[in-house]
């Protein structure tokens, strides 16, 4: 057995050197044939993409409502347009009180036009800033943080770094999204939170 163990160790060596050989080989063809890596895509062939697969692409700068909130948003204008209307009609009925500012400043809005002031009301009310990171696989903590800081959610990197380095492996994958003001445990938070579902 002594006698074929040397001969056996070097048969194993050469075919583990001439597979990596030929992977590097095959790789370097690719390279040079431009295959590799794709070209990034512009912005109007990524809407193109999403359209064709069902999906919207929104700026995270732009207000987003749910059905529920734009549902109460015209459910409240269209209270507001039966009050100012009532108003009215006590008003032309004879009354003599003198008109309230909510019967003159409020005409009664088109049905159309109820569910889009609503929400422009309401962001006037609280106008918070979306911001949004997303974090590829194999990140770092660091590379993360430089992102939160040229978005501006974070001031200081290094204290960053030090509050997050204990879940800087747990990071998931995906597009974080940050309103308002946060503090790092909630940044954190954004961080470790699954972006599937």
């Amino acid at each position: 057995m002594n006698k074929r163990r040397a001969l056996l160790v070097g048969f194993g060596v050469g075919l583990m050197a001439g597979a990596a050989l030929l992977q590097l080989m095959t790789y370097g063809q690719k390279l040079s044939s431009g295959t590799a890596l794709p070209e990034p895509l512009t912005v109007a062939q990524l809407q193109e993409q999403a359209e064709g697969s069902g999906y919207g692409m929104y700026k995270l700068s732009e207000p987003m409502y749910t059905q529920a909130q734009l549902d109460a948003a015209a459910a409240k204008a269209k209270e507001d347009a039966l009050a100012a209307e009532g108003n009215k009609s006590g008003q032309a009925g004879g009354e003599t009180a003198a008109p309230t500012s909510t019967s003159v400043a409020t005409p009664t809005p088109a049905p159309s036009a109820s569910a889009s002031t609503a929400p422009a009301k309401a962001t006037e009310a609280a106008p918070q800033t979306r911001l949004g990171l997303y974090v590829a696989a194999g990140d770092s903590l660091e590379k993360v943080a430089t992102g939160l800081k040229a978005l501006g959610v974070i001031k200081d990197k290094a204290a960053f770094v030090k509050a997050a380095k204990p879940y800087s492996g747990k990071m998931r994958v995906g597009l974080s999204v940050f309103e308002g003001e946060i503090t790092y445990e909630g940044i954190i938070a954004e961080l470790l939170r699954d972006k599937n579902k």
